[in-house]
C-alpha cells in the first residue's frame, strides 16, 4: 500500500478518530482508506447515471410493498368495524326490547 501524507484541521481529525471508534474500525487509516474510495466510486459517471434507476426502482417496490399492507389494514379495519356495528345493532335490540312501549 502507498503512503499519503495529509494535514488536516483538529477538529476533522477528531471527528474521523470518533467515528472509526463508533463504527469499530480497526484504525482511522482503514476509515480514511473506505472514505476516499466511496468519494472516488460517486464520482464515477457509471454509478451516477446506473443509481437514479436503481433508487427509483426500489422505492416503487416499498410504495407498492406499503400500499398492499395499507389495503390489508383497511380490509381489517372495516371487516371489525361492520362487526361492532353488527354486535351494537344485537345489543340494542336487547336492551329495546326490555323496555316498556309508551
Amino acid at each position: 500500500m502507498a503512503e499519503l501524507r495529509i494535514r488536516v484541521e483538529p477538529e476533522l481529525l477528531e471527528a474521523i478518530d470518533e467515528l472509526a471508534e463508533k463504527e469499530n474500525y480497526p484504525s482511522r487509516n482503514v476509515l480514511v482508506n473506505e472514505i476516499l474510495a466511496n468519494y472516488i466510486a460517486c464520482k464515477d459517471r457509471f454509478l451516477i447515471k446506473a443509481l437514479p434507476p436503481i433508487v427509483a426502482s426500489l422505492c416503487q417496490q416499498e410504495l407498492k410493498s406499503q400500499s398492499e399492507s395499507t389495503e390489508k389494514l383497511i380490509e381489517n379495519v372495516m371487516t371489525m368495524f361492520l362487526k361492532i356495528l353488527n354486535d351494537l345493532d344485537d345489543l340494542r335490540s336487547v336492551f329495546y326490547s326490555e323496555l316498556p312501549e309508551k
